[in-house]
């Protein structure tokens, strides 16, 4: 975690985990087309019931998401 911040501080990004940066690898996959499964296992899941991506308003990805 140590090399993880101190390259997020060389490159002026402030407090940054490891946790931020799968959450971003897997934002954006989904954003640039890649599918769920695809996603899952590059992310070392076994089966998309572990895998709950989640869009605007912490809806799933897979769900029509609606603002209120």
């Amino acid at each position: 975690m140590a090399a993880v911040r101190k390259a997020a501080q060389r490159a002026g990004l402030g407090r940054v985990t490891p946790h931020q940066l799968r959450h971003t690898l897997a934002t954006q996959a989904i954003n640039r087309g890649m599918s769920l499964e695809a996603i899952a296992s590059l992310l070392g899941h076994k089966s998309l019931s572990l895998f709950q991506p989640r869009g605007e308003g912490g809806c799933l990805v897979a769900e029509v998401c609606t603002t209120q």
